[in-house]
């Protein structure tokens, strides 16, 4: 088929690749142009862009999806389909155009979990399966026919790292299968689910509250790794990574101990379970590095 390809983070990076390679014909990807930013005002590059330039794909860069010379380009393509994965919002122009339609890599099992942010709402929610759908875009968000989808299990201490790379990689091969489905017009979908939403993560909703079970507080803390969900030690914040939980109610809230170099920090129901730290600032340690560092266990976590 004859792709047209739109996208800027890094979780699109495997299928581009995988398409490349592939006997389809990706005739460009499309992605935001380059800005100044950082310390000396650099040139940066989406990771999208970086890739196509370093790897000599076709590559369109443009941030105005309104402009008729862009609109024209693409019509003059003449492309199979349009695929658009970790992007922006594609205007009905702009979608419509391809001969078979304009299609979407969704990481959930839709239409559970529209949204901005489907793998922290999932891992927040404490989701033991988790998955990818591929649907065609229409003017609501998340909200076009389901062609394919596909489920994976997942581990109980895994983050949100961990599955945006699993699923950026599982994508490019089930992309690559369900090309044929969009060419045979057929769908491929694993029975009816609720439908839910998964908004955007704010900044305040990284400071965790303890107030809670030791079970939710973990779900947290692996959802918004990275950038790092946190609490404060000795009126200092502190990120906390590698979490797991227990039942066990000996410690009352803010409370914390070590035991084989476990941190062990009370919450309202059970502990929390912490193998890494990192101040403010400062770089991670293990519990080991912050138990030589901090005796006074009377110092609460809040």
């Amino acid at each position: 088929m004859n792709i047209v390809f739109f996208a800027n983070g890094k979780f699109a990076i495997p299928t581009i690749k995988e398409l490349h390679l592939s006997d389809n014909n990706l005739l460009k990807v499309v992605s935001n142009t380059d800005k100044r930013g950082g310390r000396g005002k650099k040139i940066i590059s989406t990771p999208v862009s970086k890739f196509c330039k370093d790897s000599n794909i076709p590559l369109l860069n443009i941030d105005n999806l309104h402009s008729d010379t862009f609109l024209n380009d693409l019509k003059n393509l003449k492309a199979d389909i349009f695929i658009v994965v970790s992007y922006k919002i594609i205007p009905e122009k702009i979608y419509s155009i391809p001969r078979y339609k304009t299609i979407n890599i969704h990481a959930s099992l839709l239409p559970s979990y529209k949204g901005a942010a489907p793998i922290q709402r999932s891992l927040e929610n404490g989701e033991e399966n988790i998955g990818l759908s591929i649907f065609e875009i229409t003017t609501k968000v998340d909200s076009g026919r389901i062609i394919n989808q596909k489920s994976f299990k997942i581990k109980s201490d895994d983050t949100y790292s961990d599955i945006h790379d699993l699923l950026s990689i599982k994508a490019a091969d089930f992309l690559i299968k369900t090309l044929p489905l969009v060419k045979e017009g057929k769908v491929k979908i694993i029975g009816n689910l609720e439908p839910s939403f998964a908004p955007k993560i704010k900044k305040n909703e990284l400071k965790i509250s303890l107030n809670n079970s030791s079970f939710i507080i973990h779900n947290k803390f692996r959802a918004f790794t990275p950038p790092g969900g946190y609490l404060y030690f000795d009126n200092k914040k502190i990120k906390i990574f590698k979490t797991n939980f227990n039942k066990d109610n000996s410690l009352s809230i803010g409370e914390w101990s070590i035991n084989d170099d476990i941190l062990h920090i009370g919450c309202k129901e059970g502990s929390l379970l912490v193998e890494e730290v990192q101040f403010e600032g400062k770089k991670r340690i293990t519990v080991s590095d912050f138990k030589n560092s901090n005796k006074n266990e009377k110092i609460k976590f809040e």
